[in-house]
């Protein structure tokens, strides 16, 4: 199948499967922000998201930066089946999990960039995007914060 058919048929598929075609075009790269500033205070936080749709076996690529640009955070998420992604996923941040303090983004904006180097990206209009604030070992949840589509 040359590529040209095979975009098009991923087009069409991604129509099929999210109905109306708004913001689930085809792209390379997607960027989620905070609806509102963080909580001045929280010791861990996650971001929580519908996985989108890709390409057979192309790995996901986050990065999240401090607002001045310095990196806090990369990941890749291994490949798994174009199509039929598991329909959701948890990016969690912490002292334990990353070496680098949250207090940076206090009372700021965040922004986490999702990528891929070749292929595309397609999420659902449908889908949920939030941002969980917590505190304590226990991990009491702070608050709740929705995100939005900043860009592709």
């Amino acid at each position: 199948m040359s590529r040209a058919m095979y975009w098009l048929l991923a087009v069409a598929l991604s129509c099929l499967l999210f109905s109306g075609c708004k913001s689930d075009k085809p792209t390379n790269s997607v960027s989620f922000r905070t609806t509102k500033p963080a909580p001045q205070n929280f010791e861990s936080w996650a971001f929580e998201w519908s996985r989108p749709r890709v390409e057979a076996g192309e790995t996901i690529q986050i990065e999240v930066l401090y607002p001045d640009g310095k990196p806090y955070f990369q990941e890749e998420i291994p490949p798994f089946p174009a199509w039929n992604p598991e329909p959701s996923a948890r990016t969690e941040f912490s002292m334990s999990t990353n070496e680098n303090s949250p207090d940076g983004f206090f009372g700021k904006d965040i922004t986490i960039k999702i990528k891929v180097d070749k292929g595309f990206l397609i999420f659902s209009p449908d889908g949920f995007y939030t941002f969980n604030f917590y505190s304590g070992s226990e991990e009491t949840l702070i608050e709740s914060i929705p995100a939005t589509m900043v860009s592709k």
